[in-house]
């Protein structure tokens, strides 16, 4: 009898897509197993000099690595508990950090696997400067741009766009559970935040009057592409997942011009899956921010029926071959 394939999820055991994609890969005859790095239950080992093949257990059960087919890698990023104290903090930074490290030898590991991302893929991708040079060379068009901690390079935006955005270059989670999220700021601000601004790089882009934003997945050769009816008013208008609860999500038909542009990106950029965050603009031009290698999308489904999960896993079911 033909053994199992596995698919090997990484992430917390509790992450709604995986648990989704992992009941969807068992009905396709895959035994999906969910690697949580902060359950104890799951333990890894590489074992170097005497030939030991490396292991991996999940939940208490030793993994066939040579059935391992598919890996996808959703390993987020770490909630700060209010009630930690400074040094529990400290404890669980360092624990994720050590996981993040121990995790990319895991590639060479399972490289006969077919992997969503590559991890090298993923963590060159993740670094947003890198994501807007690879937009342009696809043929995307962006915000004018600074990745800058230079107070006079921020303060001389102003002299050349009416009005200039921040955003942070990488996701943190604050103790009180909230993060930093895309922010208006105006001369007053920044002329009276100098010091602030000199500690640490930021985002800092001309903003742009828009439209309608876009939210474009994509798995494998399968694109699913939603429009987001941004308010108008009020902070949401900067960043909607403020409004993430309102009703403002819907299908939306991408034209093959974008829909190239989104593939040469993707190809170009070595992904299995991505999530693609755009703006169309009053005028009727279409800008590229970023691109989430992990991002979210079960709220798709909820809110215009846009059900994404069982391309994971059939993706996963179609791919990846045994050791």
């Amino acid at each position: 009898m033909r053994k199992q394939k596995i698919l090997l999820l990484i992430g917390y055991k509790d992450d709604p897509h995986l648990n989704e994609v992992a009941e969807i890969a068992d009905l396709l005859s895959m035994q999906a197993n969910i690697f949580d790095p902060f359950s104890t239950k799951d333990r890894i080992t590489y074992q170097f000099g005497d030939g030991t093949i490396p292991r991996i257990i999940v939940d208490e059960t030793d993994l066939d690595l040579s059935l391992v087919t598919g890996v996808w890698m959703r390993q987020k990023p770490l909630v700060i508990h209010p009630s930690w104290s400074p040094l529990e903090q400290a404890a669980a930074n360092f624990r994720q950090s050590e996981w993040r490290v121990g995790l990319r030898h895991l590639s060479r590991v399972l490289q006969h696997a077919i992997w969503m991302n590559p991890i090298e893929e993923q963590t060159f991708i993740t670094i947003k400067p890198n994501q807007l040079n690879l937009a342009q060379e696809c043929g995307l068009k962006i915000p004018e741009t600074r990745v800058t901690n230079d107070y006079d390079v921020v303060l001389d935006m102003f002299a050349r766009y009416k009005k200039v955005i921040y955003k942070s270059l990488s996701w943190v989670a604050f103790p009180d559970q909230t993060g930093v999220m895309t922010n208006l700021i105006s001369k007053d601000y920044v002329e009276e935040n100098r010091e602030s601004i000199l500690k640490c790089p930021g985002i800092f882009q001309r903003f742009i009057e828009k439209e309608f934003e876009l939210r474009i997945t994509v798995v494998g050769n399968e694109l699913f592409a939603a429009k987001i009816n941004s308010p108008k008013e009020g902070r949401a208008s900067i960043d909607w997942r403020r409004a993430h609860f309102d009703d403002i999500f819907e299908p939306f038909q991408l034209d093959s011009i974008l829909e190239s542009k989104i593939r040469a990106f993707q190809n170009k950029a070595g992904l299995v899956f991505g999530a693609y965050d755009l703006i169309v603009s009053t005028d009727g031009s279409t800008y590229f921010l970023e691109c989430n290698p992990s991002g979210q999308y079960l709220w798709l489904k909820d809110t215009c029926n846009i059900d994404i999960s069982p391309s994971v896993a059939s993706f996963f079911a179609r791919n990846g071959n045994t050791k």
